[in-house]
């Protein structure tokens, strides 16, 4: 899977909007903020489509509405007082509207500079969450693809 083919499958939802693309500076910045570096196919996807939704999903990035700011759900995330705290290595990437999140763990490389890809459930507390993806790219064409089998 490579980003050519992640925007042709995009092409094939009507329901789209993103906010992109993001100035390279704005990237900087946020990664500036969070202390991380963003693996190579999630600064794609800020610097290319920044934040925005297909259907009923919504996918946090940059240059959209505050609740799909990367820094700012990050930051929100990690406030608040739970019994279960967000992990300081996660980055939230997408929620389920249940409290849990789809997110980078950047405690978890993998190949060519990207991470694995974790469900962070909030009730099950733990510093680690289930991988559901080796990178990016491989986690954000699973979403389309249910996606695409709950609209079928």
């Amino acid at each position: 899977m490579n980003w050519h083919d992640l925007i042709r499958e995009l092409e094939g939802f009507d329901e789209r909007e993103f906010f992109g693309p993001v100035r390279e500076q704005e990237v900087i910045h946020a990664e500036e903020e969070l202390g991380c570096s963003f693996p190579p196919e999630y600064r794609q996807f800020l610097l290319e489509l920044g934040a925005g939704s297909v259907s009923s999903e919504s996918f946090v990035g940059l240059g959209g509405p505050k609740y799909l700011d990367v820094v700012w759900m990050t930051r929100t995330l990690r406030q608040k007082s739970t019994k279960h705290p967000f992990p300081s290595q996660f980055l939230p990437l997408r929620t389920d509207g249940f409290g849990n999140y789809d997110c980078i763990d950047t405690s978890q490389p993998t190949t060519k500079g990207e991470y694995a890809i974790v469900e962070w459930i909030h009730e099950a507390g733990g510093q680690k969450g289930r991988t559901v993806a080796q990178g990016w790219f491989e986690w954000f064409h699973s979403i389309l693809q249910m996606i695409r089998e709950i609209e079928q």
